[in-house]
């Protein structure tokens, strides 16, 4: 693959939309806070629409653009539109609505020649042997299920174990510790789960090691991982390569001050038993500090958007690990890549069908199927299994055995960790030598 084939992302930490609850929020002008609700805009607008299993009825009732109207009406996003009406007096609002409605309408599928079938068949030996014959360039989608053997729950899930500690906290619903607006009125609850989800020394799994020897191969274009755990930079997949769609945890920011703090800082105050929640050390701040994931109520980093726009499209292969597809705006880009483009999905269940004619699905089983194949089972297992049908199953086992070894040396396992906090531009703190 030529370098020339890849745009530079830069994985920025999570942009923060404005909350009442943060103490002394960054001023900002207009124009800056609008262009960062671009993209939560289209964001919000295309979730309601995967979600809403009855849009087919109600846009036939109503319209296409009475939908979009009412969508923009009872959130915050009409405020934006409102604010670029008064800005541009020569746009009016209903103007603003109708271009976004037929900007939305012209992006749904429409009558077009079938696409060229690029399998031989629907299996993973059709993968294989495509990978053999065309060398693709190869994005990745991966989630929670790929780390599950190197011990990590999926922490989202309610009843994995790791929610069993927050009984005093008393929650309406347990994934109200990833909610922004519940962290900034009490941090503990988050920080309890802390300890566990955060464990020091785990080791990438065989998932991770395959992304790593695709890349070594020429083929990988990118990894989106909705994972915060790091396991893509402690396998030392190239960090350029990789997009943290939900951020991660090596680096930490104070929610006043936005001092920045590194792994290490963070993790020393985690293995603290006499602490809980972690605050800044700045002079006369004392705000508390968040790891830089993103919780419900933050905007997606800007590299996710661009890798969206330019990664995907230009893949010739999407392998999907480990992920339910049902949190957006990630699951959406399963359905921006090319229609000829084979699309893998390797997981324990059968995810990514859709019945809303507005949601493309994934047609696996289906008898107009012409570019999907689903391996269930575990994930170690489908990419160990696809390893051996394309003759890598020995240097993939030889990787994972020399970069355990490595691992062992806690040094290493901190230099491929530490690659994320350079080249950010920011100061970020370490642990205190007071």
């Amino acid at each position: 693959m030529n370098a020339s084939d890849d745009v530079h992302l830069v994985d920025d930490p999570p942009v923060t939309l404005e909350s009442q609850h943060i103490a002394n929020p960054p001023t900002h002008d207009v124009e800056d806070e609008e262009d960062n609700e671009i993209p939560q805009i289209y964001a919000d607008f295309i979730t309601e629409v995967f979600e809403n299993e009855d849009i087919e009825i109600e846009v036939e009732t109503i319209g296409m653009l009475s939908y979009v109207k009412r969508f923009f009406q009872k959130t915050s996003i009409n405020r934006f539109f409102e604010n670029m009406s008064s800005k541009k007096g020569e746009t009016s609002l209903p103007d603003l609505y109708d271009s976004f409605a037929r900007s939305f309408e012209k992006s749904l599928p429409t009558e077009s020649p079938p696409p060229q079938v690029k399998l031989s068949n629907f299996t993973l030996e059709g993968i294989a042997k495509y990978i053999k014959e065309e060398n693709p360039k190869i994005c990745f989608m991966v989630g929670a299920g790929i780390s599950t053997s190197a011990g990590i729950p999926d922490f989202r899930t309610p009843g994995t174990g790791l929610y069993d500690n927050l009984g005093k906290y008393d929650l309406d619903d347990p994934q109200d510790i990833f909610d922004l607006q519940f962290f900034d009125e009490d941090p503990r609850p988050f920080y309890t789960l802390a300890k566990e989800l955060f464990p020091t020394g785990v080791k990438p799994t065989t998932c991770h090691y395959f992304i790593k020897l695709v890349d070594e191969k020429g083929l990988l274009k990118r990894c989106f991982t909705q994972n915060i755990d790091s396991l893509e930079r402690i396998a030392n997949i190239p960090s350029q390569k990789v997009v943290f769609a939900h951020g991660n945890h090596i680096t930490s920011t104070c929610r006043v001050c936005k001092k920045k703090y590194n792994y290490d800082w963070l993790q020393a105050h985690l293995a603290d038993k006499n602490k809980l929640v972690p605050f800044c050390e700045e002079e006369n701040c004392n705000g508390v500090v968040k790891p830089d994931i993103v919780f419900f109520g933050e905007n997606l980093p800007t590299s996710f958007f661009l890798g969206a726009i330019h990664d995907i499209p230009a893949c010739d292969l999407l392998i999907i690990m480990g992920t339910s597809l049902v949190v957006h705006p990630f699951a959406s880009i399963v359905h921006e890549v090319r229609p000829e483009v084979p699309r893998l999905l390797i997981n324990m269940a059968a995810v990514g069908k859709k019945r809303n004619p507005f949601a493309p699905s994934l047609m696996y089983g289906e008898p107009n199927n012409i570019r999907d194949v689903f391996w269930p089972g575990a994930c170690d297992d489908g990419v160990m299994e696809l390893a051996r049908l394309l003759g890598w199953d020995e240097e993939l086992k030889d990787l994972i055995h020399r970069e355990h070894l490595k691992l062992e040396n806690k040094a290493q396992y901190q230099k491929n960790l530490n690659t994320l906090d350079s080249g950010t531009g920011d100061s970020v703190a370490g642990p205190s030598t007071k």
